[in-house]
C-alpha cells in the first residue's frame, strides 16, 4: 500500500475521504480527483464503451509502436525535449504527451552527478505527464516497462526507449494509460513471467491484464476483476510461482485467489486495516508478510492460514514491507514512526532485538525496496526525500545518498538489474534515479 487520502501521512490516523487535513495531528491530506486524467482512456475501455476488444487490442499494439517510433526520431535528432504522439479511436482523439530528456540536449539540465552528502540533487528524469499523485510503480520483470498506480482512477505505462547512436543509454516516457478503477489506484503488481499485471484501488476491486509484448493488453480474455472486498484494496503481490494473488484490504482481511479464474482460495482476518502484504520469495515461497494500521507484522503460511510470528516493534502504522531477494529471510518494514526497520521473519525474539532500524527520515516512511543483490534499501518518506542506505551501515553518512524531492514521496522500487530507483510523490511526478554502486 502506498499513501492514501484515508490515512494521514504523518501520524497513520484514517480520516474521512472529504476531509482535507488530519483530525488528529491537523496534516494536509491528499484529495481525491473525481474528474479521469485522460479522457482517451474511456474511449479505449472495452468494458464502459461496449466496443470489440479484439479490435482494441490491435488499435493499443499500433499506438504504442507509433509512439515509439516518434520517440526514436526524436532522440535521434536530439533536439526536442517533449515527445508528443497522437493517434485516434473512433470519433474521439487522445493526445499523450511526454518527456524524454536527451543529455544531449540540454547538459544544464539533465547531466545531473548524484553528490551523496547534497540532498537537493536531480532525478536522471522527471516523468511529468501525469495528472495526479503516484501512489505504486512496479518495474516489469525484465526492467523495460514500468507501471504506475494514481490517485484519479488512472495507471500509466513508462516505456523505456534506446538511442540507435547510443545503445548504452536509456530513456523514459509514458506510452499508454488505462483507467479501470472508479477511485485511487494504491498498488500495482507485474506476474513474475511478465505476462499479466493485476491493479488494485479505493473501488474495492483488483484488476488483472494479460501483457501483449510488454504492454496490458484488452481482449475477450485478458480481464480478470476481482471483487471479493467489502472495503479499498491498498495492496496487492503475486506468488513466486504466478499462479495466485494476495490481496489486502480496509476490511481488515487478506485474500489468496487463483490468478487466472478468481476464485478465493483463503481467506484471513487481521486487526485494523490491511494496508501492506509481501509475498516470499523462493525458497519460503508460501508465506506472506501483512500490516496495517493495528501496527504488527505477521509472518503467515498461504496453505492454512496459521501464523509463523509477529513483528511488534512499530509505534505506528505499517505502510510498506519487502522481503530481501535470494531467498534470505529478512524484511524490511516502513511504517508512520518514521523508521524502517529490518528484522528476520522467523526470528521470535525479532521484535526485541532486530537486526537493524534506520531512522534518518524526519517523517513517516511510506515505501521500502530492497536493491536486486539485497545490500542496499531505499526508502522514500513523506519528509521529500528518497534515501538509499546500506544494510550493513545504514545510519553512516558515507555509505547514504539522499535524493530531494519535495512533496511526500508515496513509493519507491528498484528495476531489477539494481541501475535504477523509481519513485513517486504528491507533486504527481514520477522520478527515475541513477542508483548509487552498492
Amino acid at each position: 500500500m502506498k499513501h492514501s487520502p484515508l490515512f494521514c501521512p504523518k501520524c497513520g490516523k484514517r480520516n474521512e475521504a472529504t476531509c482535507t487535513h488530519c483530525s488528529a495531528c491537523g496534516a494536509p491530506l491528499a484529495i481525491e480527483q473525481k474528474q479521469p486524467a485522460y479522457s482517451s482512456v474511456t474511449l479505449n475501455n472495452p468494458r464502459t464503451k461496449g466496443r470489440d476488444s479484439s479490435s482494441l487490442s490491435h488499435q493499443r499494439i499500433r499506438r504504442r509502436n507509433e509512439i515509439s517510433l516518434q520517440a526514436d526520431a526524436v532522440v535521434d535528432r536530439r533536439k526536442m525535449l517533449w515527445l508528443t504522439g497522437a493517434t485516434t479511436f473512433g470519433a474521439g482523439m487522445s493526445l499523450l504527451t511526454f518527456g524524454a530528456l536527451c543529455s544531449q540536449v540540454a547538459p544544464a539540465v539533465n547531466s545531473w552527478v548524484h553528490d551523496l552528502k547534497n540532498p537537493s540533487q536531480s532525478p536522471l528524469y522527471d516523468i511529468v505527464g501525469l495528472k495526479s499523485p503516484v501512489y505504486g510503480i512496479a518495474w516489469s520483470p525484465d526492467g523495460k516497462h514500468i507501471i504506475s498506480a494514481e490517485n484519479n482512477s488512472t495507471v500509466t505505462l513508462v516505456d523505456t526507449f534506446h538511442d540507435p547512436d547510443a545503445p548504452n543509454k536509456t530513456y523514459f516516457g509514458p506510452s499508454d494509460t488505462y483507467l479501470d478503477h472508479s477511485g485511487p489506484v494504491y498498488d500495482v503488481a507485474w506476474s513474475p513471467d511478465g505476462t499479466r499485471v493485476a491493479w488494485a484501488g479505493h473501488d474495492k476491486i483488483v484488476v488483472v491484464l494479460s501483457v501483449y509484448d510488454g504492454v496490458p493488453t484488452y481482449n475477450r480474455n485478458s480481464i480478470l476483476t476481482y471483487g471479493g472486498h467489502n472495503a479499498a484494496v491498498h495492496a496487492v503481490a503475486w506468488s513466486p510461482d504466478g499462479t495466485r494473488i494476495v490481496s489486502a484490504s480496509s476490511d481488515g482481511t487478506i485474500h489468496i485467489w487463483n490468478a487466472q479464474t478468481g476464485k478465493t482460495l483463503l481467506t484471513k482476518n487481521q486487526e485494523g486495516e490491511i494496508l501492506a502484504v509481501a509475498w516470499a520469495p523462493f525458497p519460503r515461497g508460501e508465506h506472506i508478510a501483512s500490516g496495517g494500521t493495528h501496527k504488527a507484522v505477521h509472518i503467515w503460511d498461504t496453505t492454512d492460514g496459521h501464523i509463523i510470528n509477529t513483528y511488534q516493534k512499530h509505534t505506528g502504522t505499517i505502510f510498506n514491507l519487502a522481503w530481501s531477494s535470494g531467498g534470505s529471510p529478512y524484511i524490511a518494514s516502513a511504517s508512520a514512526d518514521g523508521t524502517v526497520q529490518v528484522w528476520d521473519a522467523y526470528d521470535k525474539h525479532a521484535d526485541k532485538k532486530n537486526i537493524l532500524t534506520y531512522t534518518g527520515h524526519r517523517d513517516a516512511v511510506h515505501s521500502v525496496t530492497w536493491s536486486p543483490d539485497g545490500n542496499s534499501i531505499a526508502s522514500g518518506s513523506t519528509d521529500g526525500t528518497v534515501h538509499i542506505w546500506s544494510t550493513k551501515n545504514p545510519m553512516k553518512e558515507s555509505s547514504t545518498s539522499l535524493y530531494q524531492v519535495g512533496s511526500a514521496v508515496n513509493v519507491v522500487a528498484w528495476s531489477p538489474d539494481g541501475s535504477y530507483i523509481a519513485s513517486g510523490s504528491d507533486d504527481k511526478i514520477m522520478n527515475i534515479w541513477k542508483a548509487p554502486k552498492s
